[in-house]
């Protein structure tokens, strides 16, 4: 019992220590609690508008429109190629070929048939 009563007088020793409020503290807590608030408050709004903007692109339906393709079958004018006659004015040897080209340029080269040529529409492409 010694123990205790040694203890209790020690106790009585002790006096408290004056409360003091710190203002700045209470301040800062006070205003980290409400922008908590302000800042929850935020989230939730940003978290709505998201789940708002997600939803109908994620329950649209493909539903897309195709046109049908109208195919009209027009016949294509008929070409006549004017009849050409074909004068050979070398013969076949490369070295004949090549005296006439450096004689007369370009126009001592044979005339070569050119199969018609017939315009295509971007209509025709598709």
């Amino acid at each position: 019992m010694q123990d205790n009563s040694d203890f209790e007088a020690r106790l009585k020793t002790l006096s408290p220590v004056a409360h003091q409020v710190d203002a700045i503290a209470a301040a800062y807590a006070a205003g980290r609690r409400n922008g908590r608030r302000t800042l929850n408050g935020w989230r939730g709004v940003a978290g709505l508008a998201v789940i708002v903007a997600i939803v109908p692109w994620v329950t649209q339906r493909q539903t897309t429109v195709v046109p049908p393709k109208l195919a009209i079958a027009v016949p294509a004018p008929a070409i006549n190629p004017p009849a050409v006659e074909i004068e050979p004015t070398v013969s076949g040897n490369m070295w004949q070929l090549q005296a006439a080209v450096l004689e007369r340029g370009l126009d001592g080269l044979p005339n070569t048939p050119i199969s018609p040529v017939r315009a295509v529409r971007d209509s025709e492409m598709y």
